[in-house]
């Protein structure tokens, strides 16, 4: 039931998206064009820490909407799960724009959007041999393996 529910996750990938799109028309000339994408991306940028973020680094990987036909408001919107974007996986990318372009972030904030990921970050050790030497290889445990967690090494 998405009807009253917008997804952190999904919108994550859509952002890159838009910020792709604009920065292509952008560079090809059509400015007029790529203004109506950036003035989406920018609505976002605005709205975001409003929509998703709990404070102290929480961010929610799903939030409620009261009314769908109000515009974006503070009391429209709430937590209806205990469910946060709380690890280096499926919201890495929405994460990011947060840190990057979230209007009303302090130092702290982006710090801590990062911080309460830490718990979950796990190493995976590989021994294996480059040219017939031995090597390591050390990656990032995934989670889901999702499409969430993959995307984010392509965007």
């Amino acid at each position: 039931d998405w009807t009253t529910r917008v997804p952190a996750l999904d919108n994550g990938e859509w952002i890159w998206g838009l910020y792709g799109v604009y920065n292509v028309l952008e560079y090809t000339g059509e400015t007029k064009l790529a203004a109506r994408y950036r003035a989406k991306f920018d609505q976002m940028a605005r709205n975001a820490k409003m929509i998703f973020y709990n404070g102290n680094g929480v961010v929610r990987a799903e939030s409620g909407i009261r009314d769908t036909k109000k515009p974006p408001t503070p009391d429209n919107y709430y937590c209806d799960k205990v469910y946060y974007i709380d690890d280096f996986y499926e919201g890495d990318l929405f994460t990011v724009f947060l840190d990057l372009y979230g209007v009303g972030f302090d130092d702290t904030d982006r710090e801590m959007l990062w911080k309460v990921k830490i718990p979950k970050l796990q190493a995976v050790h590989h021994a294996m041999s480059i040219d017939s030497k031995p090597a390591n290889l050390t990656v990032m445990r995934g989670c889901w393996f999702s499409a969430h967690e993959q995307w984010k090494m392509i965007e």
